[in-house]
């Protein structure tokens, strides 16, 4: 059972509005690392918080690196420490096939309105892609994602509640729309799907804004692959984010070790050359996604607490828990027995649904 933590909610409600603005007064002389308070809000079991300081002493020591921490890939000392850049990418099927997504460190896929799932994507110090989108506006909850990374944050735009969240927060904002961030329209494709960014440009503006590109932090700890014969049997996982049009599933690969990606039952590929999007990881988060909108629908979207976990990698399943104490700490995603889970180096998938019937999977049975 998912027990609840501490929330932004957002929506278009009057009330939520209005007491989440009161809030914002009120707090507005208290230190910023305090989450602001909702009507939605519960009393609750206190989160034991999992460190980033206990993460990295946990971290498997392997010779060469410095290695990135998002996914565990080898890269240059200069940049080892470059903070980590998280841009909004829409995911409806007119904006399919996206642009930058198999190079991607950390995905997470979430529900944004009437059903679509857009992508908080993450890309680490060792990787900007030239062409990243179709990239579209923040909601409150994909800021708190970025956020867990202390990550540069890009967007086209975002509702009122997310700009709220980004300025309470003190987020580093690269916003289109706000901050004139450079951008480009492909006019191959209408608007307002056809937004796209340059990493290396976004980091370049951050930094003119008087942003610190040194920091980031991670919630996780990585392993080598494991060897083939130590590798589960074949592997189907589906994720049922709405409507059959948004549905995720991942086929494993015992040749690379890894899980083929498709969207919509069709291979989900790179729009650039073609490639299949290939996880090295995958992670189905449980949480509580809740209509607050009415038609079509904004919903509110919890990102702290703690609450069930599938991980799903060497082509076996595995079940534990996710844990979060509040907005300006890292995501911990433990095992069964409360230790932090291992990955393995390279793209990590993060599916946020409802409940445990949105996930089939061959390795937990289903």
């Amino acid at each position: 059972m998912v027990r609840k933590g501490k929330v932004i909610v957002t929506g278009f409600g009057v009330i939520l509005l209005l007491a989440l603005f009161l809030v914002l007064m009120l707090v507005s002389s208290c230190k910023k690392s305090e989450t602001p308070a909702s009507p939605a809000e519960e009393e609750t079991t206190a989160v034991s918080p999992v460190t980033t300081e206990e993460i990295s002493q946990e971290q498997e020591e392997v010779p060469g690196g410095p290695y990135s921490p998002y996914d565990g890939k080898e890269v240059d000392q200069d940049i080892s420490n470059l903070r980590p850049l998280a841009i909004i990418v829409e995911n409806l099927p007119v904006a399919r096939p996206q642009s930058g997504l198999t190079k991607a460190s950390v995905v997470y896929e979430i529900v944004s309105e009437g059903g679509v799932t857009r992508y908080v994507v993450i890309y680490g110090p060792n990787i900007n892609p030239e062409i990243i989108g179709p990239v579209r506006s923040a909601r409150p909850y994909y800021v708190e994602i970025a956020h867990s990374f202390d990550a540069l944050f890009a967007s086209f735009g975002g509702s009122e509640q997310a700009v709220k969240v980004i300025d309470y927060l003190e987020i580093p904002d690269i916003d289109a729309i706000r901050t004139g961030a450079p951008h480009w329209r492909d006019q191959s494709r209408s608007a307002p799907n056809n937004a796209y960014m340059n990493a290396n440009k976004l980091r370049a503006f951050a930094e003119n804004k008087g942003y610190s590109l040194s920091g980031g932090r991670s919630p996780f700890l990585f392993k080598e692959d494991a060897p083939e014969e130590g590798s589960g049997e074949p592997d189907t996982i589906v994720v049922n984010f709405s409507q059959p049009s948004f549905e995720a599933k991942f086929v494993y690969n015992l040749e690379g070790n890894d899980y083929l990606k498709y969207v919509a039952g069709n291979p989900h590929v790179d729009r650039e050359t073609g490639e299949q999007i290939r996880v090295k990881n995958v992670i189905v988060q449980i949480t509580d996604i809740v209509n607050v909108g009415g038609e079509p629908g904004h919903v509110a979207v919890r990102t702290t607490g703690e609450g069930q976990a599938f991980y799903f990698l060497d082509g076996k399943g595995i079940s534990g828990t996710w844990r979060r104490e509040g907005v300006d700490d890292p995501f911990a995603y433990l095992d069964q027995d409360g230790a932090p889970v291992k990955f393995n180096r390279g793209q990590i998938w993060v599916c946020f649904v409802p409940s445990e019937e949105n996930l089939a999977a061959t390795s937990l049975g289903d």
